[in-house]
């Protein structure tokens, strides 16, 4: 049976609907969109090895600790960004103690990797240097090198994010890239004393968690506030 003319909607109102119509781009599968930022986190590492080198002492460490871990510990860093870009995708989202497994199982490792590379090279800080300079130094370089790929991170994945959390979000965003910075780090410094790795490497991925729920929770007050805007043009005026 047709519907009668009193239940459809008037043709003004319809007319009017269809012009604000637009064409939208259908948004990237999370792993395609997590597979960029592999590439990034990689050219992150190869800017610490640029700017600091690498230490004569990682041949000490063998190919599996050395490159091995590191390498491992880029991949979970992108998982991680892959976890945070599920976290923003509706319909991909992964149960809450999936989300907090990988962050926690994730920090868990990098304090695996830091035991087991004192373990094998024990290098001290010289008694020449103060302890307090040489991990502010590590640790102010690193939060530096962790928030710069954690903001190109954001502007990458975060700006059409449709979180309901975002927070979290940002969090596993900053985390992630503290992980990947610390996956060259720790090839660049020479020492290995655990209170030095967990602290003042460590140190800038507490910090970039951190910054990044902050970060991401500012850019979603900022896309609600542009598309509240959006759909009430004369609030504006």
């Amino acid at each position: 049976m047709n519907p009668s003319s009193q239940d459809r909607p008037p043709d003004a109102l319809l007319a009017a609907l269809s012009k604000d119509l637009r064409p939208v781009r259908p948004r990237l599968l999370p792993s395609w969109r997590a597979l960029g930022v592999f590439f990034l986190a990689l050219l992150a590492v190869l800017c610490v090895f640029f700017f600091t080198g690498i230490h004569q002492n990682t041949a000490v460490l063998g190919p599996l600790l050395a490159w091995g871990a590191s390498f491992t510990q880029v991949v979970l860093g992108v998982f991680l960004v892959w976890v945070a870009v599920r976290e923003s995708t509706p319909g991909h989202r992964l149960p809450r103690v999936a989300v907090w497994g990988a962050a926690g199982l994730s920090a868990l490792m990098v304090v695996g990797v830091s035991l087991w590379t004192f373990h094998v090279r024990p290098i001290m800080i010289p008694a020449r240097f103060s302890p307090w300079r040489v991990g502010f130094a590590c640790g102010e370089n690193g939060t530096l090198a962790a928030v710069i790929l954690l903001v190109a991170i954001c502007l990458t994945l975060g700006r059409r994010s449709l979180a309901a959390h975002p927070a979290l979000v940002g969090a596993l965003f900053g985390e992630g890239a503290g992980i990947v910075v610390n996956a060259g780090w720790r090839l660049s410094c020479p020492a290995s004393l655990p209170s030095h790795a967990l602290g003042a490497h460590g140190g800038p991925i507490v910090i970039t968690t951190l910054v990044g729920a902050l970060l991401a929770t500012a850019l979603a007050k900022v896309a609600r506030r542009g598309r509240g805007r959006a759909a009430n043009p004369s609030s504006v005026n």
